[in-house]
């Protein structure tokens, strides 16, 4: 389970660690989802992902999403969603790959955010699908009233997607021998 926590400016996506069972088993959803936490700064159109790995805590930006938007549309839950598409460019072990990523959003929710660096839509993203990977929101609380305060990381090494791959392919290689 995955909360998307926002306010005006900015959104977080993580991983509902009071959900968290058994920390020493690998889950196939963490591996395809990605570790760590996405920040989406709507002000300055930053998206981060803050990722502890090979024994450093990376802040990577990530670039932004460009959306073709339809007028397709269905009801999810209580709200009227309209369908986003993308092809997004991935790295893995395997080399690169082209992902086609549908999005379903409300304009009733005046929020351009969405699970992990997914954003950027005229309305809160209520569905996602990634390749095999689904996101659907299964709850939505909004507090008019509180102003939820989000905290940008800044600590860690600052790299762009394309250095963080560069250094994963290094340890990869120099792992297998």
């Amino acid at each position: 389970t995955y909360v998307l926590t926002f306010n005006k400016s900015e959104s977080v996506f993580k991983e509902d660690e009071s959900l968290s069972i058994n920390e020493n088993k690998i889950s196939l959803v963490k591996i395809l989802i990605g570790k760590g936490t996405f920040y989406t700064q709507k002000k300055h159109n930053r998206i981060v992902n803050k990722k502890e790995a090979f024994g450093e805590v990376f802040l990577i930006d990530l670039p932004a999403i460009k959306w073709t938007l339809t007028q397709e549309s269905k009801k999810i839950g209580e709200y009227i969603c309209y369908k986003a598409t993308t092809m997004r460019l991935v790295e893995t072990a395997k080399g690169k790959t082209t992902k086609k990523v549908v999005a379903w959003y409300t304009p009733d929710i005046i929020a351009s955010y969405g699970p992990k660096d997914y954003s950027g839509l005229p309305g809160l993203i209520l569905e996602l699908s990634e390749g095999k990977l689904f996101f659907k929101a299964t709850k939505i609380k909004l507090n008019l009233n509180e102003m939820t305060n989000l905290k940008t990381p800044n600590k860690g090494k600052k790299v762009t997607l394309e250095e963080y791959n560069k250094i994963a392919k290094e340890i990869a290689i120099k792992a297998r021998g």
